[in-house]
């Protein structure tokens, strides 16, 4: 396998793993993630993000759309669609730009509509 269909397999692998229980083994330890509306958050502070959030919505199912690599980058574009706690639907799309490194992922940057996530995540 090249060394762009296994940053590809790596990407693909982690952002999937988000549904349920993320594989944070597929994870640098320097890792670090962009996210729209917070800017750059470490290993650390992404993991209590992603905690923070499965308290506000159950998993989400990601459709796949395109994935485009190239050197060490992978741009998955998708599709987020789950369910509150409450009920409500939660769908958005996001672009995510990955970095992977020795087989793992180094840095990530995820764009979303964040006008939508925030009228979403208000308590109905």
């Amino acid at each position: 396998m090249s060394d762009i269909q296994t940053n590809k397999a790596v990407a693909l692998d982690f952002l999937k793993s988000l549904e349920t229980r993320p594989r944070f083994d597929l994870v640098a330890p320097d890792a670090r993630w962009w996210i729209q509306g917070y800017g750059f958050l470490s290993l650390a502070e992404f993991k209590a993000l992603v905690e923070r959030v499965a308290g506000t919505k159950a998993p989400s199912h990601m459709t796949i759309r395109n994935v485009t690599a190239e050197q060490d980058r992978v741009a998955i574009e998708c599709d987020g669609k789950g369910r509150q706690h409450d009920g409500r639907r939660y769908e958005n799309t996001y672009h995510f730009l990955f970095f992977v490194r020795d087989g793992l992922v180094s840095e990530v940057h995820e764009h979303f509509d964040t006008g939508y996530a925030r009228a979403a995540l208000k308590s109905g």
